[in-house]
């Protein structure tokens, strides 16, 4: 009797596209609608699409893990993409964007008078923002 296979989670990185488009070349060739037709050979159909799969990848709203058998990590038996929505990336910002209102704002009311505290504020505003 065998033990089941274990696997690790492990985060994707951006070299691992060639790697997935491998596992989609699988899935390309044993595709029904693809059976009539001669299909692309493994490197033409890596090649064609490592580009837009990097592009992908890349997206500031995506997080994608692998998953590889623990006894060899350099395979690749499925990946998982996250699609983070907008609004909570948008949540998030605001989250951040309060902190630092309130970190400044303490910082601005110690400011001696005959300043305008409202463009001193703005302008560190910015500036932490732009960091």
């Amino acid at each position: 009797m065998t033990s089941p296979e274990e696997f690790t989670l492990l985060p994707l990185a951006c070299f691992d596209a060639a790697e997935i488009l491998r596992l989609h070349y699988q899935v390309y060739i044993f595709d029904p609608l693809h059976s009539r037709s001669t299909p692309q050979s493994e490197s033409a159909f890596i090649t064609s699409k490592l580009a837009s799969k990097m592009a992908d990848l890349n997206k500031p709203h995506i997080h994608a893990s692998i998953l590889v058998p623990s006894s060899n990590t350099s395979r690749i038996a499925s990946y998982i993409l996250y699609h983070i929505s907008y609004l909570i990336i948008q949540a998030r910002l605001i989250v951040v964007v309060k902190k630092i209102e309130r970190d400044l704002s303490g910082d601005v009311e110690s400011l001696r008078n005959g300043l305008d505290k409202d463009l001193v504020f703005r302008l560190k505003m910015e500036d932490r923002v732009v960091k």
